[in-house]
């Protein structure tokens, strides 16, 4: 309790003992709100002296006006600040805007094909496949159940594949850059249970060349739509402790227009499509205000139709991955994931690194 309602309380003792009984009523009566809007046993101890005061004895004094005014206007503002406090407020203006993201995700991959068909024009092509990327990404809640996010990206990919037999080993080195916007929409079924659709286009081009006798070089151009739909749930073990397990559906569309110098131009459609079973555990550190995260996402390629001179994936692999995230109490966040990709016979020598920095609003 402060000063100033110490000396509030001393006085309406005071004037318990006066004869001004409008006066008392005025105070009593501004005590007894003060009680209805936060009730606790030591805003109940003025109450309960006032109710003993026959019991006690005070040295008689005189109180003014001015101390009496001072009084009731101090015991106004301090209940006009216990109901403010007391009322939750809740903002039912929707949409609104709930996180900003940008992060960098750097692919470091590894084709490694020791079969005899020509996958890659020519049998055995090994050599790195990398690839960069910038994301923006946006999430807006458009109302309780329903929240949308939207992303764009901008992306480079370089490789140098070294492919043929002993003897007649060819270098092909190609460099590409994208862009690409994507979005979500998710509802939120129950506390524990949401759905949703995402999908996106990513448009680039493609430059190649080889050490061939003589040298090649040549360049495309793509566009790249996909869509799917996703089930997630989650449960907690404990209070820093909670499963996650989401199911998904993929499926990808690739256009290429080859420029070629002896057939012309030519056009090659390509088609994917993917199930993904994701299941992770996240354990939050509280004091701390970070979480970290560690899963695992199995991959189901039920349909690829021929990528060209491009190997197919197996049939069955996986990702695993871990991540963290830590957040102030101004919902500041940064964050970070490396994952690597498993059982895939040319392609499983792939990891990913991502970092970013976000702002949440709740």
């Amino acid at each position: 309790m402060d000063s100033a309602n110490d000396a509030s309380f001393t006085l309406l003792l005071k004037l318990t003992f006066n004869e001004n009984v409008t006066m008392k009523k005025i105070l009593a009566a501004r005590l007894l709100t003060l009680t209805a809007i936060a009730l606790t046993p030591l805003k109940l101890l003025p109450i309960l002296l006032i109710s003993l005061y026959p019991h006690v004895s005070f040295a008689e004094e005189t109180i003014t006006d001015k101390e009496i005014n001072a009084a009731i206007e101090r015991m106004n503002q301090r209940v006009e600040m216990l109901k403010s406090a007391s009322i939750k407020i809740q903002d039912d203006s929707y949409p609104k805007l709930r996180r900003m993201s940008l992060d960098y995700t750097k692919v470091d991959g590894n084709i490694f094909d020791n079969s005899e068909s020509a996958f890659f024009g020519v049998p055995n092509a090994k050599g790195p496949r990398d690839a960069k990327s910038w994301r923006l990404g946006v999430g807006v809640q458009i109302d309780p159940d329903w929240n949308v996010g939207l992303g764009i990206s901008t992306s480079d990919g370089d490789s140098n594949i070294r492919q043929g037999t002993p003897g007649t080993f060819t270098t092909n080195k190609s460099s590409s850059d994208s862009n690409g916007i994507s979005g979500v929409v998710r509802y939120q079924i129950k506390d524990w249970l949401s759905a949703g659709i995402f999908g996106g286009i990513s448009t680039g081009d493609v430059s190649s060349t080889n050490t061939a006798a003589p040298p090649q070089s040549g360049s495309s151009t793509f566009r790249s739509h996909s869509k799917g739909i996703f089930l997630s749930g989650v449960h907690a073990l404990s209070d820093e402790l909670v499963l996650a397990v989401s199911p998904s559906y993929v499926h990808v569309k690739n256009v290429s227009k080859f420029d070629n110098v002896v057939a012309g131009n030519l056009k090659a459609t390509t088609t994917n499509v993917v199930w993904n079973l994701d299941h992770n555990l996240s354990y939050f550190f509280m004091k701390q205000n970070l979480r970290v995260t560690a899963g695992y996402t199995h991959h189901w390629n039920a349909l690829e139709t021929k990528q060209g001179s491009n190997a197919p994936r197996d049939k069955y692999w996986g990702t695993g991955y871990i991540g963290a995230t830590w957040m102030n109490k101004d919902g500041i966040e940064v964050y970070g994931n490396v994952g690597r990709d498993f059982s895939d016979a040319v392609y499983d020598d792939s990891k990913t690194w991502t970092i970013g920095i976000a702002k949440s609003w709740r």
